[in-house]
């Protein structure tokens, strides 16, 4: 008989979701992974999410969880809530010698609900910003490491086909990289949650280029690459351009960004210093773009995880389809469209899921294996991101060195 994996949500939301589908996709020969309970503080939105997947135990906050008779044979605490909670909530849980997944961005400035109000994106100083989310995320990864418990970085763009390929191609070539560009782009997000500071830790620099980056940050790190320096220009195009859209979710956006460009150097312990720029808006049209595009000294590659023309659709009547299951973000399912026969194969969310669970599964046996998308490559996202935050908001975008050396 296989022994249980069991997994507890944090959460009830959009990320909630599509986390238990990709815990259920998991397919272990020793053990079944089982999600065993759904914590959040709305009843109702945990009750329909645990009657869509069958799961049977609710709790109010991580206490009350941490405190039940099912505590147990939780192995795992899943983190799907707004970026404000992440810290305490994943510090807790490796306090209890629970696994940690936190779904991205792994964590920043975003002080809560009691500044929803004020425009703190506006008001408070980026190297205050820099110094507080770096705090938090070492001290999450001192947690991990002090209860000896495994922390996945849920950040689906490390573990696309795409990018395991491109890894492996410049492997087995032993080519150097030279230039790599990402970008992710929609027209703004589910969480209403996002559009305000205080709770998402900023707008498209978190929201999307942990993303694009975060992509980036995979393959450079598999290639012996950490983060060197980088600039970033940043602008809030809904308040800086007049204009008007039934698509554009312009109207929500209170004190965040909805436009940021990053170029971030690299460096190898041989001094090698490539370049990558990571970019992300949220003002496209037409559905989410999720690409990338790698060049080495002799290879170039090409990632089109979301859009792709495997399947192509001409569709002239408008309401047949929800254009949500055509392509994620897109707005009609008129016209032409591009169909994904399984969007969350392309965009990495199975085999990221997959790799957690072998992690914990090979953890249970005694055997010490990290996630691919691991602490390390999330406490760097941080570190680069919120110095680009700096060079855009207080440098006027000029190039800034990585302080990696504390870290």
């Amino acid at each position: 008989m296989r022994e249980n994996i069991g997994v507890a949500i944090c959460g009830a939301g959009f990320a909630a979701d599509f986390h238990i589908k990709g815990w259920q996709n998991v397919r272990l020969s020793k053990y079944v992974l089982d999600v065993v309970a759904i914590v959040n503080r709305s009843k109702p939105r945990s009750e329909k999410l645990m009657q869509k997947y069958g799961i049977e135990h609710y709790f109010q906050d991580l206490d009350q969880l941490l405190n039940s008779d099912i505590v147990s044979k939780i192995d795992v605490i899943d983190v799907c809530l707004p970026p404000f909670l992440h810290a305490p909530i994943a510090i807790q849980s490796a306090n209890a010698g629970k696994h940690v997944v936190v779904e991205k961005m792994f964590t920043g400035y975003a002080p809560g609900k009691e500044f929803e109000n004020e425009p703190i994106g506006e008001t408070v100083s980026k190297y205050v910003m820099y110094k507080e989310a770096m705090k938090q995320a070492i001290s999450i990864k001192s947690a991990v490491e002090k209860n000896n418990v495994i922390l996945c970085y849920a950040e689906n763009w490390g573990y696309a086909p795409g990018v395991e390929i491109v890894i492996d191609k410049i492997k087995s070539a032993g080519s150097q990289i030279l230039y790599a560009y990402a970008i992710e782009a929609h027209h703004g997000s589910a969480s209403d949650s996002y559009y305000r500071w205080a709770l998402s830790g900023g707008g498209s620099g978190v929201g999307k280029v942990s993303h694009s980056l975060g992509g980036l940050m995979r393959i450079f790190a598999d290639l012996g690459f950490r983060p060197y320096s980088v600039s970033a220009n940043i602008a809030k195009i809904y308040k800086d351009v007049k204009f008007k859209s039934k698509s554009i979710q312009q109207g929500k956006y209170f004190d965040i960004e909805d436009y940021c460009s990053m170029f971030v150097r690299f460096i190898d312990n041989d001094g090698n210093k490539p370049i990558a720029r990571a970019d992300a808006h949220e003002f496209n049209t037409g559905g989410i773009i999720n690409a990338m595009h790698i060049q080495t000294s002799e290879q170039n590659f090409t990632i089109n995880m979301t859009p792709n023309n495997l399947v192509v659709m001409y569709n002239p009547i408008p309401g047949v389809y929800d254009p949500e299951l055509i392509h994620e973000k897109l707005e009609t399912d008129a016209g032409i469209s591009y169909p994904s026969p399984d969007q969350a194969y392309a965009q990495g969310q199975i085999a990221e899921f997959q790799d957690f669970a072998e992690c914990v599964a090979e953890r249970k046996e005694g055997r010490l294996r990290q996630p691919k998308m691991d602490i390390n490559i999330a406490v760097d996202l941080v570190n680069t991101i919120y110095t680009g935050y700096i060079s855009a908001f207080e440098e006027s975008s000029k190039e800034i060195l990585i302080n990696n050396s504390d870290f």
